[in-house]
């Protein structure tokens, strides 16, 4: 049994309280992240779970504290943006931090994303701000025996710490009890979303591709999927979790986005920057590989623009790493970097990546504007975290999901290169649709 009431009769009164205070404590892990979702259903639209293959951790967050819900993504398409790093900045400033127990790892921080820029436009998108970083109130790492929590409390209102206090660990209480109820994702109608559209913009594409104005592109094909009952971010928790899946969720007011392969694409530790640029997917039962280019003369662009803004050298090493039975083979930009605001700004580096949309980049560009002018989201944008040393993560999300009550949006690349032909792009979009439904399929 967790000795929960050593946190819940915690004495505070030696404690200089400031206006912003972290707390954080350990507990032993009886309890599922699943069930812990679960318990908060009140807080439905402010929660999310971040659980990615190079960390092994799940992290959740709980209440949206303090927000940073900007209309537009600026901070990803102009490199010397700081916005969102010199308030998070400000926000240390005023914030003390009480360990109860002592955390291997630093957890409190930033976590969010930015998106395409389009997202008022969209749909889909239309509950998720551009750019959208949030402190959340409760943050769990659950990490192999133990949950590592971290409070956050920003004391805006004149009222009794000791309530407060009571308040926000009551969930404690309730863990061993709680019991859980989420129904299992079950498909009732599948369909494609203006089928004609993608069909016409494959056809485009693969015009450019043979007049050589295109080396590569990746389009967006949408399915809408409606489910038998309501799904929940505590039910597609389980049930992820079930089937060993890395993942990313998280909720807006009435929706929810979910990737079901994040990998790492900006690595910030320890004054270490890595930019990870993927290249190859390689199918471990035949040894084939799914993407092929010329990818020396995009390494070349990436690390000149990065030597450039850096004015530091870049080494670049091969790294691969497995996800399933599929490997991704990737290409490293490594340097020391002191500045840990600049080094995060490395995003608006490495994106909209060339790599995935389209290259030559302008020719992609001016193709989705005229041909294929949709909401992306924060599909193939980069989502993560923040940490308050200024460490970072950041995940190119792929394979994405937008769900509303019973409705799920499936969003799914067409990848067309050099000797495709519109049949075999067809039949291979039709394959990967299959497989992504395959995640449903029991």
């Amino acid at each position: 049994m967790n000795d929960y009431q050593r946190i819940i009769n915690y004495n505070f009164s030696d404690v200089v309280l400031d206006d912003k205070l972290v707390v954080k404590f350990k507990i032993e892990k009886t309890f599922s992240e699943s069930q812990f979702i679960g318990l908060f259903s009140c807080k439905r639209g402010e929660r999310f779970i971040i659980r990615t293959p190079d960390t092994k951790t799940a992290i959740i967050g709980i209440g949206y504290e303090t927000t940073w819900f900007l209309d537009s993504n600026d901070f990803l398409t102009s490199f010397d943006n700081n916005s969102i790093l010199s308030g998070f900045e400000e926000l240390k400033a005023q914030t003390s931090i009480l360990e109860i127990d002592e955390h291997d790892e630093e957890y409190f921080g930033i976590y969010g994303g930015i998106s395409d820029g389009n997202n008022r436009n969209s749909q889909e998108w239309i509950d998720f701000s551009d750019t959208t970083f949030v402190v959340p109130g409760i943050l769990a790492v659950f990490k192999e025996e133990y949950v590592y929590i971290t409070l956050f409390f920003n004391m805006r209102e004149e009222k009794d710490f000791t309530k407060l206090w009571h308040e926000r660990v009551e969930f404690l209480e309730k863990l061993d009890e709680y019991k859980e109820q989420p129904n299992e994702p079950h498909i009732s109608v599948v369909r494609d979303i203006y089928p004609e559209t993608w069909q016409e913009n494959i056809k485009a594409a693969l015009l450019q591709i043979e007049k050589e104005e295109l080396k590569r592109i990746v389009l967006s094909r949408k399915n809408l999927i409606l489910l038998e009952n309501n799904t929940s971010l505590g039910a597609i928790t389980k049930y992820l979790l079930g089937k060993n899946r890395y993942f990313i969720a998280f909720e807006s007011k009435k929706s929810l986005f979910i990737t079901t392969n994040p990998l790492v694409s900006l690595d910030y530790t320890n004054k270490e920057l890595k930019a990870q640029l993927y290249f190859k997917q390689e199918n471990l039962f035949n040894n084939n590989f799914s993407i092929l280019f010329d990818e020396e003369e995009i390494i070349r662009d990436y690390r000149d623009s990065f030597t450039e803004n850096f004015e530091t050298h870049f080494d670049v090493v091969a790294d691969k790493v497995l996800m399933g039975k599929r490997l991704d083979v990737y290409s490293v930009l490594k340097a020391k970097i002191e500045d840990n605001q600049k080094a995060i700004k490395a995003l608006s580096l490495l994106y909209p990546i060339p790599l995935i949309k389209g290259y030559p980049e302008d020719v992609a560009r001016e193709f989705f504007e005229k041909n294929n002018r949709i909401g992306y989201g924060f599909w193939y944008s980069p989502f993560g975290y923040i940490t308050n040393n200024m460490d970072a993560k950041f995940y190119t999300c792929g394979s994405m999901m937008v769900a509303q009550k019973n409705m799920i949006t499936l969003f799914t690349s067409i990848l067309l290169s050099k000797d495709d032909t519109y049949d075999k792009v067809v039949e291979k979009s039709n394959q990967t649709v299959k497989s992504n439904l395959e995640l449903f399929d029991h």
